[in-house]
């Protein structure tokens, strides 16, 4: 069996639902690419392809746009140390993580300089310098270049570059290793329950869903296979994860009771698994000697109504249910700070990269963490 190894992804999907991490993981299902990953992925493609060939982005379709907003925020091709997506490998907590980093310089520098591309239609949910600090990637991130370099702080900037080419936002922090330890040391726990459940093997739908996790980053791909009712999804998101926390406990009480070890949870020892729903289209299943059921009388046939046009009538606890999740949404946009305006960068020709190079040591480091923060 190959030994489990993690990453900032596996853990963020975990940490926002275990199903959607189960899902891939465990079944080998393989979520469909949506149209905001898509786009992603083309300007990262784009940002890639500048730093190594300088090559400008295409200035008429939007990946191009919002390539040429983030070129912007960061140095020049050819500065000194530079290292563009740049794989990582590193263990926390015995667990082996592996990573891909968009945007580094590790010397040449007073600190690491660490960076990373982000796509987004607004700037609703992007990190600011406090929370970076709590963030999954960027920690881990800042900790391999604490690791390479032997330094306690590392200068971290995510870059945010809006879909329809309009406005960029880099967010910036200087971070230490004792405030990203908390961080860590959260992701090599939920990267061991990983590791357990991936030895466990159940089935994906077998695990504890998270409702918040349906319509985040656009959308779950696996929202089919859960088959949650309204009712359901309402239960999760005012349970606010305790149905996780419990199935985890449980995990724990079944390896101890296999290795002969007292049970660190004897609270939930002789409680019955959670139900879970099973897919849309899962078949009856009769015990293999219980007679076949009676057919039921058909009931009385009732004048056909006119069949309806357009989408299904929602019934009152779809209504209720999606209501709910706006208000969710709503409330944590409420609570995020208005984003600056920006103007789209040209591509600097290839005769002034060194005077560029200059101009961003001078200018950016200089007003690193006063200068970006004030943005």
């Amino acid at each position: 069996m190959t030994p489990y190894r993690s990453s900032a992804s596996q853990v963020s999907k975990a940490e926002l639902c275990l199903r959607k991490w189960g899902f891939p993981k465990l079944d080998g299902i393989k979520a469909t690419q949506n149209r905001y990953a898509a786009f992603g992925s083309t300007t990262h493609r784009y940002l890639e392809e500048w730093f190594v060939n300088r090559t400008p982005p295409p200035a008429n379709i939007p990946e191009g746009r919002t390539a040429l907003l983030i070129i912007g925020e960061l140095p020049p091709p050819q500065t000194p140390g530079i290292e563009i997506e740049k794989e990582i490998r590193l263990t926390l907590g015995g667990i082996p993580f592996k990573g891909c980093v968009d945007f580094r310089i590790l010397a040449q520098l007073p600190r690491p300089f660490v960076s990373d591309h982000k796509t987004c239609g607004n700037f609703n949910y992007a990190l600011t310098p406090d929370t970076m600090k709590d963030d999954i990637a960027a920690t881990i991130y800042a900790y391999d270049a604490m690791c390479l370099t032997n330094e306690e702080a590392v200068d971290l900037q995510w870059t945010y570059g809006q879909r329809n080419g309009k406005k960029v936002l880099p967010v910036c922090a200087i971070v230490t290793l004792d405030e990203i330890k908390p961080r860590l040391e959260r992701t090599a726990t939920t990267a061991k329950l990983l590791r357990d459940i991936t030895e466990e093997h159940p089935k994906a739908i077998e695990l504890p869903y998270d409702a918040a996790g349906c319509e985040a980053f656009g959308g779950c791909p696996f929202k089919k296979l859960c088959n949650l009712t309204p009712s359901e999804r309402i239960r999760s998101i005012m349970a606010q994860g305790e149905a996780q926390k419990d199935w985890k406990k449980k995990l724990l009480n079944r390896k101890a009771a296999r290795a002969g070890e007292p049970l660190p949870h004897p609270e939930l020892a002789d409680e019955a698994p959670e139900p879970h729903p099973a897919p849309a289209d899962a078949a009856p299943i009769n015990p293999p000697d219980a007679p076949p059921p009676e057919p039921a009388p058909a009931p009385a046939a009732a004048p056909s109504a006119p069949a309806r046009r357009g989408r299904p009538k929602k019934t009152d606890a779809q209504k209720a249910a999606d209501k709910a999740l706006k208000d969710t949404a709503k409330a944590a946009a409420a609570t995020q700070p208005a984003p600056p305006a920006a103007v789209v960068p040209e591509a600097p020709p290839a005769g002034i990269v060194d005077v560029l190079i200059d101009k961003w040591r001078d200018g950016f480091l200089a007003g690193f963490k006063l200068g970006r923060e004030e943005k």
